[in-house]
């Protein structure tokens, strides 16, 4: 083994084998293989550059780079602690100090929490994608004028909450719900108060409206049309719990039909 020492800098540099040129201080550091691979904190580099037992620091706003310009490039910054990457000459995506993913956009910012935005002239995509049998992909889209949701070929689209499905939408384009669906409508997001609504029962099979937080009329699965009460008194098509009136005739010509708890009458024609 050669050595040659340098006393100023109290290292040393060597030659450990035949084609190999090492140097350190009070043990080996780096080293240089025949084929060109530096190993720094190994003395079998499998590449250019093999690193081992540290870290590597870079000046702020200095870059990986892959070429001579930022074709393809990584930059970070301490300071702003941004980091960024390039392709093309041009930044694509930005992780920002708050954790934020920017893709296409420089500030990506969210009302509440944490997100990723992409952003860019015209339709900006997100797609993500299942192979096997067949290729299925969710789609999300937004255009200038619109914001779209679509699955990707001849497959369903699927809503869940709490690891449960609770809507499909076919290919067709018909809507399944599952289990017992309940339809309503409230001024405030999130609120329990049925201002109107429709509930959907699979198991006896009927539909209940809803107004004012009451069920008003229902459907039953053979048919029945029951208004103001929820008992189902037979093979009677429309039963009605309450004082009722009907309108019957043609020609523009009607006559009022009335019926409560004691009787039933017709009114004059009108």
């Amino acid at each position: 083994m050669d050595v040659l020492p340098n006393v100023l800098m109290m290292s040393v540099l060597f030659r450990p084998a035949d084609g190999y040129v090492a140097c350190g201080y009070v043990g080996e550091r780096m080293r240089i293989t025949s084929g060109g691979n530096v190993g720094i904190g190994t003395i079998s580099p499998g590449a250019k550059l093999s690193i081992s037992g540290g870290n590597v620091v870079l000046d702020d706003d200095y870059e990986y780079r892959w070429g001579s310009d930022q074709s393809v490039a990584i930059r970070g910054n301490s300071t702003t602690e941004l980091l960024s990457f390039y392709t093309n000459n041009s930044e694509r995506m930005r992780i920002t100090s708050g954790g934020n993913v920017g893709i296409g956009t420089g500030s990506p910012t969210f009302d509440d929490g944490t997100g990723v935005e992409l952003s860019r002239s015209g339709v900006a995509t997100y797609r993500a994608t299942s192979t096997g049998s067949g290729t299925v992909a969710l789609e999300m889209k937004a255009t200038t004028s619109a914001v779209y949701v679509s699955s990707r070929g001849n497959y369903p689209l699927g809503l869940e909450t709490n690891g449960t499905e609770r809507m499909r939408i076919t290919s067709g384009g018909n809507a399944q719900y599952t289990g017992d669906p309940f339809i309503y409508s409230n001024t405030t997001a999130g609120g329990t108060a049925v201002h109107s609504g429709l509930r959907f029962n699979s198991t006896d099979k009927y539909i209940r409206f809803f107004t004012n937080d009451l069920g008003r009329m229902d459907i039953t699965s053979s048919g029945e049309v029951l208004i103001g009460t929820t008992s189902d008194a037979g093979d009677y098509k429309l039963q009605v719990n309450g004082a009722s009136r009907f309108l019957t005739g043609s020609d523009g010509t009607y006559r009022d039909w009335e019926t409560d708890r004691k009787s039933t009458r017709l009114n004059s024609s009108h």
